[in-house]
C-alpha cells in the first residue's frame, strides 16, 4: 500500500520542536576487527550477505546556472557470508542522461576488508577499473568490482550523484534481497520547495526525526551582466527542513513464485516536487493532462505522431484497399507491421528515431515499432492513440500522481464506433487485439485528448487449455498419443519457443517431461504460422515397458505440478499470476489383455474457498478402459495475502493427488 504526504507539511509541523537523531553506526573507511563479528545482531544467517549499514542523504547546493543542484551521497557496508554473495561486490550505479536533465557520478571510493590473523587488511578499487556503459536511451551505468572478496569479507563503497534538476530528489529503499541491519535516509530541503512523499510498505516502523536550521546558499547566475565575478553571485538565506528516516534489522524481501516485481512491496520512499514557495506560491504538481501536453510537445513522442508520412503513400496502396472498412484496414496494417518489422528486444515508451528511418530499417524497439503502426493507422484515417504502460517487471504506476518516468512501454489503442482494440505489433507471435501478458499490470494511460485512465488487469484474462492423452500397451511398451489445444498465451509461448529454438528442440524438451526412454514417433503443430488462431500441439511417442508382473502408470503423464510453488508458510504480499485459467486434461487407457487393476486412485474434488477456484479429479473404469478427467480452475489471477494459506493448501492437495498411480497386475494363469 502506498501512502502520500507532503514533505513540506511534515517539516512545518516539526518547526516547533527538535528531535535527537541516532548516531550512525559506521564511519566510512574505518573497519576494525570487532566489526566482523555480527553474532550479537539479529538477522537471517542463511542469507548470502548482510548489509551492515546503508546510509543516504540528499541536499541542495547552489549551482552556476542560477538554480540548485541536488547532491545525493550514499555509503554502503556489506558483509559477505557465502560464495553466492560475491555478486554484491559487483556494483552498478544507474544515472540519468536524458534530454530533461543530467546526472553525474562522482567521488567513488570502494574497498574490501579481510580479517587475517586478527589484522584487518584493505584492498581498494583502482580508479582505472571504474567504467561506464549505456543502459538505455535515458540511463547509463557506472560499474566497478570490489577486489579480493571471499567469505567473511566486508565490502564498503561510497559515491555521490549530482543532478542539475530540482525534480530529481532521489528515492530510497530500506529493504532488499538480503537483510539490512541499519538503513538511513536524510533529505534536507530549503523552504523554497515542497515535495510530495510516497511511503510504501512498513515505513511506519521507521524512526522519523526532524529538525530545521538556517543556511546561506550561493547561486551563480551565469546570465547576469555584472562587471566582476562576484556580481553574478546570488546569496539566498533559507530555512532548511531536514527529515531523517532510520530502520533497523530490516528482513530481506524474499522474491516468491508468482510475483510481478518485488519493487511493488519493498519498504521505500519516493519523492516528487509539489510546490515552489516565493513571493507567490506556485503549485508545480502537474496533472495527467499537463503530462500529456508535455509528451505531445516532445520530439520523441508527439513529434512522431505529427511527423509527415507521405513516404507511406505508395506502399499503403498495396496494404489496404479503399473499399475496406476501418477494422479490416486495421487488421491488414497490423499484420503488415507485425510481419515486416523486427523487434530489437528493447522496451521503450518513446520513439527516438524518426519514423522515416524506422520504415527504412524495418527494425526498432517497442516504441519505434508501435509508433510506426500508429502512423500507418493515422495515414488511413483510423482513430488511434498511444497507450503508455508500466509492465509487470517495472512495477505498478501511480494513478494518483502523473510521473512520466514510471512508464516503460507503449502500445496502441484503436477507437472504432463499436469497439476498442489494443494492439502491439512488436512481437511476431502476437494476435490481433491482444497484448503480451506483462502489459496487464493495472493502471495505464491513453494519451488522447482526455489523457484517459485505463486498467489492464490480469484478473480479466482467462486462459483455457485442453489436453487429450490416449495410452495403449503392447509388447514394445506404452504408446501415447497427445493433443494439446493451447489458449492464447500458451499459443504465444509455443510460437516464441519454436521461433527461438526450433521445432525439433521444442519437442525434445516436451519428451524430457516424461522419462529418459521416451521416443518420439510423429509430431506437429497446427496454426503455428497463424498468430490469430490457437495452436494445437500433437505428438505420438513410446515409452519402453519395464519388466515384471506389476505395472505402474502415472495417468497425468507430464501434466503435473513438479512442486508446490508456495513454499513459505506466510506471505505478506499478493500472489500475482499472469491470468485466470481453466485447464482440462482427459486421459484414456485400454487395459491390456492379461492384466487387471490392482489399485485405482479415488475421485476427488478440491475447492479453493468460496469463489477462488477448484480442482476435480474424476476417474473410473469402463469395461476394459480407464478414463480420467481433471479440471483445474483458478477464477482470478491475483490472490491477496489473506487467501495465501488456502492457496498453498489447495496446491499441496493437488500435488498429492497427482502423484497417485494406477497399478496393474498380471493375471494368474
Amino acid at each position: 500500500m502506498i501512502k502520500t504526504v507532503a514533505c513540506y507539511a511534515i517539516a512545518l509541523i516539526a518547526s516547533t520542536s527538535l528531535f535527537c537523531q541516532e548516531k550512525i553506526p559506521i564511519k566510512f573507511g574505518k573497519v576494525s576487527a570487532p566489526d566482523f563479528n555480527l553474532s550479537n545482531r539479529s538477522f537471517d544467517t542463511t542469507a548470502d550477505a548482510v548489509i551492515i549499514a546503508d546510509i543516504g542523504s540528499s541536499e541542495f547546493e547552489g549551482n552556476k546556472q542560477g538554480g540548485f543542484d541536488i547532491k545525493f551521497k550514499r555509503i554502503t557496508r556489506i558483509k559477505i557470508l557465502k560464495k553466492s554473495g560475491f555478486s554484491y561486490a559487483d556494483v552498478s550505479i544507474p544515472f540519468y542522461q536524458g534530454s530533461h536533465y543530467k546526472e553525474t557520478v562522482e567521488a567513488i571510493k570502494a574497498s574490501c576488508f579481510n580479517l587475517e590473523n586478527g589484522i584487518v587488511k584493505e584492498s581498494e578499487v583502482d580508479s582505472k577499473s571504474i567504467f561506464k556503459e549505456a543502459l538505455d536511451e535515458r540511463y547509463n551505468l557506472t560499474k566497478f568490482a570490489v577486489p579480493a572478496v571471499k567469505e567473511g569479507s566486508i565490502i564498503e563503497y561510497q559515491y555521490t550523484i549530482r543532478a542539475n534538476d530540482i525534480y530529481s530528489l532521489r528515492d530510497w529503499e530500506f529493504q532488499g534481497q538480503i537483510p539490512t541491519l541499519w538503513s538511513q535516509y536524510t533529505v534536507a530541503i530549503p523552504s523554497n520547495y515542497g515535495y510530495a512523499v510516497y511511503m510504501q510498505g512498513k515505513i511506519d516502523a521507521a524512526t522519523h526525526t526532524k529538525k530545521q536550521y538556517g543556511k546561506l546558499y550561493s547561486i551563480k547566475d551565469s546570465k547576469s551582466s555584472g562587471t566582476n565575478e562576484n556580481d553574478n553571485i546570488i546569496s539566498l538565506n533559507a530555512t532548511v527542513f531536514e527529515d531523517t528516516w532510520i530502520m533497523k534489522e530490516v528482513p530481506a524481501m524474499k522474491v516468491e513464485a508468482y510475483t510481478s516485481t518485488i519493487d511493488n512491496y519493498v519498504t521505500k520512499l519516493k519523492f516528487q516536487l509539489a510546490k515552489i514557495f516565493g513571493d507567490v506560491e506556485r503549485d508545480v504538481t502537474t496533472t495527467w493532462m499537463g503530462m500529456r501536453q508535455e509528451l505531445m510537445q516532445a520530439d520523441y513522442f508527439g513529434g512522431r505522431i505529427l511527423e509527415g508520412n507521405s513516404y507511406l503513400d505508395a506502399e499503403m496502396k498495396n496494404i489496404v484497399n479503399p473499399e475496406d472498412d476501418a477494422k479490416l484496414k486495421c487488421q491488414k496494417i497490423y499484420k503488415y507491421v507485425r510481419s515486416n518489422f523486427v523487434w530489437d528486444g528493447k522496451f521503450s515508451p518513446y520513439c527516438a528515431t524518426p519514423l522515416r528511418n524506422v520504415w527504412k530499417n524495418k527494425k526498432g524497439n517497442v516504441g519505434e515499432i508501435n509508433f510506426m503502426l500508429l502512423s500507418m493507422l493515422k495515414h488511413e484515417g483510423i482513430p488511434a492513440d498511444p497507450v503508455i504502460i508500466s509492465t509487470r517487471s517495472n512495477g505498478k504506476s501511480l494513478e494518483s500522481y502523473p510521473i512520466e518516468d514510471q512508464f516503460n512501454y507503449v502500445a496502441v489503442r484503436v477507437d472504432l464506433p463499436s469497439e476498442q482494440i489494443y494492439l502491439d505489433a512488436s512481437h511476431a507471435g502476437l494476435a490481433f487485439g491482444r497484448l503480451p501478458s506483462y502489459c496487464y499490470n493495472g493502471h495505464a494511460r491513453v494519451m488522447n485528448a482526455r489523457a484517459e485512465a485505463v486498467y489492464l488487469n490480469a484478473d480479466d484474462l482467462q486462459e483455457i487449455k485442453m489436453t487429450y492423452a490416449a495410452v495403449t500397451l503392447d509388447n514394445s511398451g506404452f504408446n501415447v498419443a497427445m493433443s494439446e489445444k493451447q489458449g492464447y498465451f500458451g499459443s504465444f509461448e509455443v510460437r516464441t519457443a519454436v521461433l527461438d529454438h526450433g521445432k525439433d528442440n521444442f519437442f525434445k524438451e516436451k519428451l524430457q517431461g516424461y522419462t529418459d526412454n521416451a521416443k518420439l514417433k510423429t509430431a506437429g503443430i497446427d496454426s503455428l504460422d497463424k498468430p490469430d488462431f490457437p495452436v494445437t500441439v500433437h505428438y505420438d511417442f513410446t515409452i519402453e515397458k519395464q519388466g515384471g508382473d506389476i505395472l505402474y502408470l502415472s495417468p497425468l503423464l507430464s501434466e503435473t505440478i513438479a512442486k508446490n510453488p508456495f513454499e513459505s508458510a506466510i506471505r505478506t504480499y499478493p500472489v500475482e499470476m499472469l491470468y485466470a485459467r481453466s485447464e482440462t486434461f482427459t486421459f484414456s487407457f485400454i487395459i491390456p489383455d492379461g492384466y487387471q487393476i490392482e489399485e485405482l486412485p479415488n475421485s476427488e474434488k478440491i475447492s479453493l474457498g468460496a469463489d477462488g477456484g477448484k480442482f476435480e479429479y474424476l476417474i473410473a473404469q469402463n469395461g476394459a478402459t480407464i478414463q480420467l478427467r481433471t479440471t483445474l480452475i483458478l477464477t482470478k489471477a491475483t490472490y491477496q495475502p489473506a487467501e495465501y494459506e488456502g492457496l498453498r493448501e489447495f496446491y499441496a492437495r493437488i500435488l498429492k493427488k497427482q502423484n497417485e498411480q494406477i497399478i496393474l497386475k498380471k493375471k494368474k494363469s
